[in-house]
Order: C-alpha cells, then sequence, then structure tokens
C-alpha cells in the first residue's frame, strides 16, 4: 500500500477517534470521567438519558397536587454515591405518605452574558424527572437565581438580569417539554431575591411588575405544561397591588410559600401567619386563578434544625394544614419541605403520620 495512503488512513482514524471521544466525554456527558463540573467529591456520576427513556414519558395531572419539596437536595449532598433524595425507595415511601408530586429547583450559574446549569447538576436534574415520572409521580421544576433569599452574588440591574436570564428560561422550558414535566415556575420567590438586591424601592416595584408576566409568557412559548407562580412577601404584595397583579398573570396557578421562623415567637403567632392562605387565596379568586401552598417549611434545607423543630414538629404543622383546609376558595395543592424532615427525632414518624391523615383530607 502506498506510504502516503497509509498516513491518510491512520490521521482519518485518528481524527474519528479524536471526534468520538469529544462527543462522548463532552457533548453527550458534559465533562470527562471524574471531571464532571459540579460534582460533589465522591459523588455518582450521571450520563444524561437517551432519547428512548425520553420518548416514553407523558403528563400526569393529579387533581389536587400533594407536592414534596426536595428543591436543592436534588444536587446530591447526600453523601458518597448519593443521587440526592430521589431514590426508588424514597419515591416509594413518599407515594405511601400521600405524595404525587415532586418538586426540583435549578440554580444555574452566570457566566459573563448567559446562565447556564453545570453539567451535573443537569445530568442530576434530568435523571431524576426521569426517575420520578417512572414512579408515577408527576414533577415541579422551579428556577433561581439565587441559592438563597439574600444572594451573594448581586444583579448590575434588572436590564442587564432579564435578557439572558429570559434566554434561560425559554432554553429551561423547551427542555422541560421534551421531558414532559407537568409544572413549572419560572422563579423560586422573585420579589424576595429581588428586594434584597438594593435596587431601590421603584427599581424593585418596575423589575417584578414586568418581570412576572413577561417571564411567565417566555416560557409558554415552549412550553405546554401549567405554570405555577411562586411568592412568599404576601405582605409587600398587598402593599403593591400592581406588582400583586403582576405575579397573578400569565399563570395557571398562583402558589404562596409560607415558613415563619419557629421558636422565635408563640405559637398563637406562629398559627396567625397561616392567615395569609386566606388573603391569597382571595386575591387570586378576584384574578380567577386557582391557588395553593408552594412550600411550608419549618427550617432550611441542610441545617440542622433547632430542638424545637425537633420536638414540636407536628404542632407547628397543624398550624398550616388547619389554616390550608380553612381557607376559600379551597385550594388545588399544598408543598411540604422536605423528606428528611420525617427522619428527625423524637416526632419525625409522628410528623409523617400526620402529612399522610392531612393529605387523606382532601
Amino acid at each position: 500500500m502506498n506510504k502516503k495512503i497509509v498516513i491518510i488512513l491512520v490521521a482519518v482514524v485518528v481524527f474519528v477517534g479524536a471526534g468520538f471521544y469529544i462527543y462522548q466525554n463532552f457533548f453527550q456527558l458534559g465533562w470527562p470521567e471524574g471531571e464532571q463540573k459540579g460534582m460533589p467529591p465522591g459523588a455518582q456520576q450521571f450520563t444524561m438519558p437517551g432519547e428512548e427513556k425520553k420518548a416514553s414519558l407523558v403528563r400526569n395531572y393529579p387533581l389536587i397536587i400533594k407536592v414534596i419539596n426536595e428543591g436543592p437536595a436534588m444536587y446530591g449532598r447526600g453523601g458518597p454515591g448519593s443521587q440526592g433524595s430521589i431514590t426508588d425507595e424514597n419515591l416509594g415511601e413518599m407515594k405511601e405518605i400521600g405524595f404525587n408530586t415532586v418538586q426540583l429547583l435549578i440554580i444555574p450559574e452566570q457566566q459573563n452574558n448567559e446562565f447556564r446549569i453545570e453539567p451535573y447538576s443537569k445530568a442530576v436534574l434530568f435523571n431524576d424527572i426521569v426517575k420520578i415520572k417512572k414512579a408515577n409521580l408527576a414533577v415541579w421544576v422551579t428556577l433561581s437565581y439565587a441559592s438563597g433569599p439574600a444572594p451573594e452574588q448581586k444583579i448590575d440591574a434588572y436590564d442587564k438580569f432579564k435578557i439572558p436570564f429570559l434566554e434561560f428560561i425559554k432554553e429551561t422550558s423547551k427542555e422541560l417539554e421534551e421531558y414532559k414535566v407537568e409544572y413549572f415556575s419560572v422563579h423560586n420567590e422573585p420579589e424576595l431575591v429581588f428586594k434584597n438586591q438594593g435596587w431601590g424601592a421603584a427599581e424593585t416595584k418596575s423589575a417584578l411588575i414586568d418581570y412576572f408576566p413577561t417571564a411567565n409568557a417566555t416560557a409558554r412559548e415552549k412550553f405546554s405544561g401549567k405554570i405555577i407562580n411562586k411568592i412568599t412577601e404576601l405582605k409587600y404584595l398587598s402593599e403593591n397591588k400592581e406588582v400583586l397583579n403582576a405575579s397573578l398573570e400569565n399563570v395557571d396557578i398562583a402558589a404562596i410559600d409560607v415558613g415563619p421562623p419557629p421558636g422565635r415567637m408563640a405559637i398563637e403567632f406562629y398559627k396567625k401567619e397561616f392567615d395569609s392562605y386566606q388573603t391569597f387565596a382571595g386575591f387570586a379568586k378576584e384574578k380567577n386563578v386557582p391557588w395553593m401552598v408552594g412550600e411550608y417549611w419549618a427550617y432550611d434545607y441542610f441545617q440542622t434544625p433547632p430542638d424545637y423543630v425537633k420536638q414540636n414538629q407536628v404542632k407547628l404543622a397543624q398550624a398550616s394544614f388547619d389554616a390550608y383546609l380553612k381557607a376559600i376558595p379551597e385550594g388545588v395543592g399544598y408543598t411540604w419541605n422536605d423528606f428528611s424532615a420525617f427522619g428527625l427525632e423524637p416526632n419525625g414518624e409522628a410528623t409523617r403520620l400526620e402529612v399522610k391523615s392531612f393529605f387523606s383530607k382532601f
């Protein structure tokens, strides 16, 4: 064989092999073996689900949405080899309690002028979605610019944030549509995050009036599931009716998150905090939008709960349950934070049974 032909053939083989390696490790998985960006030390690496798995997924809308919110638990913080809380065993227990929906949270990274999900987090998210849906549970995905209400990373100005984040919503909406996700929220409690940016009252108000309807409309361009809007600062929204009205535009369901700090107030004042359910139900009715509890929580994710919470979980939860059941019009769903609460001593098991009993009432 001609020496030149041999050299050409070798070059072709090397080129094809290199191309396959790049596809397999960068485009398909995101990062090479052992280097998947965002992966916690010792955690299991995940590939993205294949087209066959995606094609088999269908939407399943429960009549009343009974949600377990696992939020950032999807990021595999449960130790070596873990995939967070979304395991077959946990999903089975969730169903036994009465949950029919799982809420997950995406916290993207901002790089230059665009938002992206780290490859590891993205792989975990979509594997979790497949696993949840295969267990015949619905999926609710929520975006969040920040991991908490007072983010270290600040937004320079709303106009600089808006365009790339709306593009991220559009891209994410398309992917969630491919996975037949049932529910989507374009931001977790944006009024709280925006207020903590230090923009000033007028700029914050203007940003929220624009963001709520614009972001929801952007999601609808690619996503045909149901849009849920999540808020937590009801007092602020009540005092700024234009913002409240904007939060109820272009949505299928309006959700309110309430979790007063337990132990810092007498139980009668703690119970009073949940009057927000009735107030919010009234606002939603005015706009002819169904309402639900987007989150009830007694302590933050991955924090060591105080002894007061451990010893009073049932009493604290009952305050929320009673307020939800009394609100008129009736809500279309309730969200509990989170699965780890049922492992707390001394009354985690009693709390699990109380949640199960509560769900049996509607």
